[in-house]
């Protein structure tokens, strides 16, 4: 059934349109009507009429300013204009605004069922269209999972197989050099009755792929996903318009999504990350390191830069059952450089997050290997080389305990005197009066 608005500022006019609609159109249910173009368009926001009969001369507002403001929300309303012979001109005006037909008044009533008749058929017409449309284009949103899925597979599978790769390309096309390599996996080991979760793992996988897809939508990024013995492959392109190459903000997207999947799965999440070349090979490697990396990366999100990152966390991971270290010819080299660091900047404000930051290791990897190749741990280290440089200063007898404190770098002379005594056995007063004569 159909509904049907016509607005006249004529009440006997509009009263002929509304019997005749309701004596010969047995497909519309509702008449709505409106005396004004204020009222007309009330009405028309209010019920959504399938078909809307509008006079071209009316108060408040005429209707061709009803029909503007109409077709700026809804280009494909059916509209028909009533109008006299003395204003035909208007109807003239109105074939801008694409209106569907035209009656003149005062209205008979064959052509009215004529019309409406013809107009209903029209709509019928329509929303078959519509409902065709829609199935597929349900069945092109599957096809494109489908087309998306295969798509990392080939990528995977045929790296090196450039025409087969850009095949796919051709569907999926992307403006960015750049794009993201992921890989994740799923550890379900805090979700609730874990020995009964493979009866509804399917689902559960599914639930997260979703908040995935959904978050990363929100981040304005495309992205194909494709699941291989458990692992889930991930490539995403960024947004052009919006992408500023700051690899940063990718990584904090992830520890959002991270953060978010475990609050609503109790899923936990190992996330690996790295920038890549928009290249089939680029994006193949990208995709088997990030894989690699996965397997000795705890919960979180890793972001890779290079292959030396796998190697650091293989040894990372080594280490946490294990006091001794195995150096490399890299961590060797790279304690060598922050005890050159040490010794030049000592009288600076340095940590060990600081120190192992600015080789790119993390604090606890850090402490190890510094140990393991100094034989004292990092602290010990500093306060070593800041002791033997306060114990030439202090050779000077015009430099007062504080001023010598600070250039050894401790900004608390009480704190550098304790210091220095539990490494000499004396204060440094004593030090300097014992070498002074």
């Amino acid at each position: 059934m159909y509904t049907i608005l016509v607005a006249d500022d004529e009440d006997l006019e509009r009263q002929a349109i509304k019997k005749i609609i309701e004596k010969t159109c047995p497909e519309i249910s509702t008449v709505y009507e409106a005396s004004n173009g204020v009222e007309a368009i009330e009405l028309y926001k209010k019920n959504k009429p399938d078909i809307f009969f509008c006079d071209i001369k009316m108060p408040g507002k005429t209707g061709l300013e009803v029909v503007r403001e109409i077709r700026e929300s809804d280009k494909d309303q059916i509209i028909v204009f009533l109008t006299a012979y003395d204003y035909f001109n208007y109807a003239k005006e109105a074939v801008s605004l694409k209106l569907n037909e035209y009656i003149l008044k005062p209205v008979d009533n064959s052509i009215i069922q004529s019309l409406i008749t013809r107009l209903i058929q029209n709509l019928k017409e329509r929303n078959e269209l519509k409902e065709k449309n829609e199935k597929n284009e349900k069945r092109l949103n599957l096809l494109s999972g489908f087309f998306e899925n295969e798509f990392l597979a080939a990528i995977l599978n045929n790296g090196n197989e450039h025409d087969f790769v850009e095949e796919f390309k051709e569907i999926f096309p992307h403006d960015t050099n750049i794009c993201f390599a992921c890989c994740f996996d799923l550890n379900y080991s805090n979700f609730p009755d874990f020995e009964k979760v493979d009866n509804h793992l399917n689902l559960l996988k599914q639930k997260i792929i979703q908040i995935i897809k959904g978050e990363l939508d929100k981040y304005r990024y495309s992205h194909f996903i494709h699941e291989r013995d458990n692992i889930f492959f991930l490539l995403m392109f960024p947004d052009v318009e919006t992408f500023n190459e700051d690899f940063t903000s990718c990584e904090k997207h992830f520890e959002s999504i991270e953060s978010i999947l475990t609050k609503k799965t109790n899923v936990l999440v190992r996330f690996v990350l790295k920038a890549t070349e928009n290249s089939a090979q680029k994006v193949r490697e990208a995709l088997l390191e990030a894989k690699e990396v996965l397997q000795v990366s705890k919960n979180g999100v890793t972001m890779c830069t290079n292959a030396s990152d796998i190697q650091e966390m293989m040894e990372n991971n080594q280490i946490q059952d294990e006091e001794y270290v195995k150096l490399s010819s890299r961590l060797m080299k790279l304690m060598q450089e922050i005890g050159q660091k040490i010794d030049e900047e000592y009288m600076s404000v340095l940590t060990l997050d600081e120190a192992a930051a600015s080789v790119n290791l993390s604090s606890f990897y850090f402490s190890k290997v510094f140990k393991q190749y100094w034989g004292r741990n990092f602290v010990d280290y500093l306060n070593e080389v800041r002791f033997k440089n306060a114990c030439i200063l202090l050779e000077n007898p015009k430099m007062h305990i504080k001023d010598v404190a600070v250039k050894a770098g401790y900004s608390d002379a009480n704190y550098f005197s304790r210091v220095f005594k539990s490494m000499s056995g004396i204060t440094p007063s004593e030090y300097r009066n014992k070498n002074i004569r």
